[in-house]
């Protein structure tokens, strides 16, 4: 067998799929019925479910008294394999895929499940997508790194701009960076820095975050479930692309499985 390289998943902490859509202003018949079927055609893979009443809380100032209302409309359903770490939300204005710590094998595997999602969905046809979204929370923590050897392991150019000359007294405590880039018809944001688990206690212990998330800005370009997954397809490339630039070739060799 010819042997390949694949990077491990220890780091990546999350990944979340996210499509809104127009919602309607009250549950109907007919979107309890879509979510009846929604449950039974995911339930293989997604078993577990609860539901949630979604409350809007206004608050109003009157004659110098504050007043609150709460309006309900619908239910937010949660749905998750037997892991729990598979996280399936849907209510009348999204559908959000999350997966936690530890779920993530590849992106195939991944866009099988958004897939399936998307097939259940039809009950709910049609659709008006409003955004449609691709993220990717990376967590790098190694013994061996930390603030001092930091540029061995991420690109410099996504450390220089935020490692100062500290006075003697002075202990940073969580530093982040936040970039905003369009490139053809996406948005990425892509946040990076020390992460503080204590924050805002002092720790010398920081994990370095690599936060990326792209979305759709030409929504409208949006008609069906193949259009979603091949738009999935670029944006995943595109935040790739900017994760290899983030790193180095010696955490490359660290996150290396050989098959």
């Amino acid at each position: 067998m010819t042997k390949g390289i694949r990077y491990k998943n220890d780091y990546l902490n999350e990944v979340i799929f996210k499509i809104d859509f127009s919602a309607r202003d009250t549950p109907s018949r007919e979107d309890n019925r879509a979510i009846e079927q929604f449950k039974e055609e995911i339930s293989d893979e997604f078993p577990k479910f609860y539901f949630k009443p979604n409350v809007k809380v206004e608050v109003n100032f009157i004659e110098g008294k504050s007043q609150s209302s709460f309006e309900e409309n619908g239910l937010t359903w949660f749905f998750s394999n037997e892991n729990d770490d598979k996280i399936v939300e849907l209510n009348l204005e999204h559908l959000i895929l999350a997966y936690k710590k530890g779920a993530y094998i590849g992106f195939r595997e991944f866009l099988e499940d958004v897939s399936q999602l998307l097939s259940a969905l039809r009950w709910y046809m049609p659709l008006q997508i409003k955004y449609l979204g691709l993220r990717y929370i990376n967590q790098i923590h190694e013994e061996e790194i930390n603030d001092d050897n930091i540029k061995e392991y991420i690109n410099e150019s996504l450390i220089n701009n935020i490692i100062f000359e500290l006075d003697d007294a002075e202990n940073f405590t969580q530093l982040f960076s936040r970039l905003d880039l369009l490139t053809e018809d996406y948005q990425m944001t892509f946040q990076y820095g020390f992460f503080n688990p204590l924050f805002p206690e002092s720790n010398p212990k920081k994990d370095f975050i690599l936060d990326l998330d792209c979305k759709l800005i030409k929504v409208g370009t949006i008609n069906s479930q193949e259009d979603i997954e091949e738009q999935l397809k670029k944006m995943n490339k595109i935040i790739y692309k900017k994760f290899d630039y983030a790193i180095t070739d010696k955490l490359r060799k660290i996150m290396e499985v050989v098959e």
